[in-house]
């Protein structure tokens, strides 16, 4: 099912003319839980947890990013779930880039938002609304 998604994105990847912005799909375990396709009006946002175990939280998850307008890729090999309160609810993703210049705070429960911030000041560079499918 996940390399459906993954397939139905690359086709319209070529269809909009950014055929260099392909992920290849060999990155990908066929496990559709352990994936998630994020579009959001300037980017569409491929989140990989296939180096998590079942338990409830990760900190090994990748992100892989396309720009919409220029087609260009950008990876973030490591980042983590958010999870809440006692029963460790799931909310969302944090990543950071490596030279920890922003933070990337997906959140897919409740607000639906993804805001890019400096990771210790918080200062908000971007916030945009993640598309509801």
């Amino acid at each position: 099912m996940i390399k459906q998604t993954l397939l139905k994105v690359l086709i319209l990847l070529l269809f909009i003319d950014q055929i260099h912005a392909i992920v290849p799909l060999n990155k990908f375990k066929s496990n559709e839980s352990l994936t998630d396709f994020i579009e959001t009006p300037t980017r569409y946002i491929i989140i990989n947890q296939d180096k998590c175990d079942e338990g409830l939280s990760c900190d090994n998850v990748a992100y892989y990013e396309i720009n919409k307008k220029t087609g260009k890729t950008f990876k973030i090999a490591r980042g983590e779930t958010i999870n809440i309160g006692r029963d460790y609810s799931f909310r969302g993703y944090y990543f950071t880039t490596k030279d920890r210049k922003f933070l990337y705070e997906i959140v897919l429960q409740g607000d639906f938002m993804l805001e890019i911030m400096h990771p210790k000041t918080y200062k908000l560079f971007s916030k945009e609304e993640i598309r509801d499918y």
